[in-house]
Formats: C-alpha cells, structure tokens, sequence
C-alpha cells in the first residue's frame, strides 16, 4: 500500500481516505468554520455534498461551539499533573540525536530495534544526500522518532523532504547544516548537540551527565562502535535502581 501510517502517543493513526477505499465507502472533507468536516457515505445517501452541509449546518455550528468551549475549559482548568518545565525523579532529560549521515540502512533498522525494546524516542539525522527506501522513513516516523537532514547545501535539503514527502507525507525543518547559507531565511533550523557519545568510554559517564537539571542533547554515531555504546545506556539506565529513565522527543522549540 503507498499510504503511511504515523504512531504518537501509542496510537496508530491511518488516513481515513485509505480505510473508505478499503472497505468501498465514499470519504468527503470540506473545511468549514476553520474545521475538516468528514462525510463517509456507503452508497445510499440521498444528500449531495453540498446538500449535506446545508442540511447539518446547524448541528455542525453546535458541535463546533460545543467543542470550543470544551477546549477553553480545558486551557482554564489547572493541571494536577506535574508541570511541563519539572522534572519527575529518575526522569533523564535527554535527547537521543543520532548521526545516521554515513549509516547503512541496516545500521539505521538495529538502531531502531533497540529503541523500540525500551520504546525510547530519538532523532535521526540522515544525509540529505542520502537515498533511503520509503519503507525505512515510514517505520522511523511509525515508532515516533524525529527526522533531520545533515547537509551543506539547502537545494539537497529541499530535494531530501521531497523525497521524504513522497515517502512519509510529512517534511522537516531540522537539519544539521554545516554550509554558508541563510538557513532560518530557508524554513530550517539548526539543530545541534550537546553532549557528543564519541566522547565517553563509559555509558555510565554519559548517564551522569543526564542527571542535572539541563535539557542535554546526546548525539551517538550510527556505526557498529556508536550502537554499541548506545545500547550500553540504555541497558545501564533501564537497570539503574529499577528508574524509569525516558528520552524525550525533539522539538524544534529547543532551539528558537
């Protein structure tokens, strides 16, 4: 099948267009009031699109309102819950970035077979110059991981999300750029590390350094060395004190 599905949050998300076709249904989506309205029909309606929307009009404007004022309760209530900027003990607050630039693609699926072990979350950083399979950056953004590009050059970046539109239906703005462009006037960010893996024998030396209160950034080499060390840390943070310990997901905030 040439759609992609997208896990976040442990739900897997399907486009709905796909499922209709599947089960022989008619799908219609028509903004209105800022909101997609979708209509799935199995053949015996009686309403034309257009028809359709003057009948519901009303009902639509209810649930529109209705959801609105859901959603502002919502931003009005106090959470109970522990605040975004804390941290819950044995939390690390890290980022796996992970520098897939030279990696064979084979390296890139045992990096995320040992991430989907503790369903850590992680970054990757792939050449812009690259030619990965469609099969690959649709499991990568399935296991809900990040995608960046490493380039020198912002006419590879565009050519690398074209490629991965085609693939995944989505682009990215996070790159590692190293060339002398404009990059932010481009649409892209730099995004870059802050603890680099290459320079630590020990993952228990890495570990420590995620103990402090800084959001860090922790960048491993995908090669057979880089790997090793990588699921040195996780075994090591799994194991410690029985600590739930979790990477977090990059967010393109960290670096406005």
């Amino acid at each position: 099948y040439n759609v992609t599905a997208l896990r976040k949050g442990g739900v897997t998300y399907v486009p709905v267009e796909f499922v209709c076709e599947k089960f022989k249904l008619g799908c219609a989506i028509t903004e209105t009031a800022g909101y997609n309205v979708v209509r799935i029909t199995n053949g015996s309606q009686s309403y034309t699109q257009d028809e359709f929307l003057n009948q519901a009009r009303t009902l639509i404007a209810q649930k529109i309102e209705k959801y609105e004022q859901e959603l502002a309760a919502a931003e009005n209530t106090p959470s109970p819950d522990t605040p975004d900027d804390t941290v819950e003990p044995g939390t690390a607050l890290a980022v796996l970035w992970l520098d897939a630039s030279a990696a064979e693609e084979g390296v890139i699926t045992e990096a995320l077979d040992a991430l989907a072990v503790r369903q850590d979350t992680a970054a990757f950083f792939l050449s812009a110059q690259g030619e990965y399979t469609p099969d690959l950056l649709r499991r990568i953004y399935a296991q809900g991981h990040a995608v960046g590009f490493v380039s020198d050059s912002i006419d590879d970046l565009d050519a690398a999300n074209e490629r991965l539109f085609a693939a995944a239906r989505t682009v990215t703005r996070c790159t590692f750029y190293n060339g002398q462009e404009d990059i932010a006037a481009a649409g892209y960010i730099n995004c870059p590390w802050t603890i680099n893996a290459s320079d630590y024998s020990y993952a228990s030396a890495i570990a420590n350094r995620l103990e402090g209160d800084m959001q860090e950034i922790v960048r491993f080499e995908l090669s057979e060395s880089g790997l090793r060390l990588m699921g040195s840390l996780l075994a090591h943070l799994t194991g410690r004190n029985g600590a739930q310990l979790e990477f977090n997901s990059l967010r393109e905030t960290m670096f406005s």
